[in-house]
């Protein structure tokens, strides 16, 4: 362990850490990524040993440069000077949607990309090492920090370098064995923040509150909305068969879960069921346009509007 200041405050650090990350401060220098990733499992200390870091490549950091989705993240590397460090942690967000990791990686990616002449330093947390984007993971990062306990005791990590990052991630993936490649060293962290720790459990809450929220939303239309127009006709369909009882406001509640009123979904759907009709049947007698029936007959916007229902 090695005494640094921090914010004129003198904080333990490991030694290698700090040659390892005054390396890092040259490469970014030179414009190379100062991208770092930090794994573990929930309440281990990622959070701690990340910001710590952080702390040290960038005096300035702190808490207003914490984030916990993509939008919040454009928005400070659109905002920050070059040399800024930000934390950005994913975990709770996305791993348990690996589809929406997915997209949400490449959107990442996207933002790096872009913002990389500005030289960030930027940790990136997740509990999930494997499921991270193999571009993102070998070519991107620069290292891989996993934070472990012993036993009950915080504030074990090990370290990889590239090297050891991607054999790491290719040896290990199958099986999720993070022994399947050896760290280049093992360390401590100390328990400290550069932030109030109270206040980060309080962005963090009202962050997940704020997302789960969305998703509720999201799940409820989910099946109604994104081109699922079959799933309503089958449901118009199930509520003109059953009318009376218990089903009879089942085209009630659909609208409901739609935000909209049953009388405008009666007529989008009504719409929808007529264009697809004209479509079919053009599409069948496209030679002989001139035995179509008026009524079947698709007017210009028809032609060139996507099928599919707005809601």
């Amino acid at each position: 362990m090695v005494k640094v200041a921090i914010n004129g405050v003198q904080r333990y650090y490991d030694g290698y850490t700090v040659s390892n990350l005054d390396q890092l401060k040259k490469a970014v220098a030179l414009k190379w990524d100062g991208i770092l990733l930090y794994g573990g499992y929930e309440g281990d200390g990622k959070t701690t040993k990340c910001a710590q870091d952080l702390a040290y490549l960038d005096p300035t950091f702190n808490i207003d440069r914490v984030c916990f989705d993509l939008d919040t993240f454009d928005k400070l590397t659109d905002t920050l000077p070059p040399g800024s460090a930000i934390q950005y942690d994913e975990s709770w967000i996305d791993t348990s949607n690996s589809a929406r990791l997915q997209v949400n990686q490449r959107r990442l990616i996207n933002i790096l990309t872009r913002k990389r002449f500005k030289r960030f330093y930027i940790g990136i947390i997740s509990a999930t090492f494997f499921d991270l984007n193999k571009y993102f993971v070998i070519h991107r990062s620069r290292a891989y920090i996993h934070v472990y306990t012993d036993g009950l005791e915080r504030g074990y990590f090990s370290f990889y370098n590239r090297q050891q990052k991607q054999d790491l991630y290719i040896k290990g993936r199958r099986d999720w064995n993070l022994r399947a490649a050896e760290p280049s060293f093992r360390g401590r962290f100390t328990n400290w923040l550069p932030f109030d720790s109270e206040e980060y459990e309080r962005r963090k809450t009202a962050a997940t509150l704020k997302m789960d929220e969305e998703q509720g939303k999201k799940y409820d239309l989910a099946a109604y909305r994104d081109g699922q127009d079959e799933v309503l006709l089958y449901l118009r369909d199930v509520a003109e068969i059953f009318k009376r009882g218990e089903h009879r406001g089942l085209f009630t509640k659909i609208a409901q879960h739609l935000q909209i009123t049953p009388e405008a979904l009666e007529r989008r759907v009504t719409k929808y069921r007529l264009t697809r009709e004209k479509r079919r049947v053009a599409k069948e007698n496209a030679l002989h346009d001139t035995l179509i029936p008026k009524t079947y007959r698709l007017t210009k916007r028809e032609e060139d509007e996507p099928l599919e229902m707005t809601l």
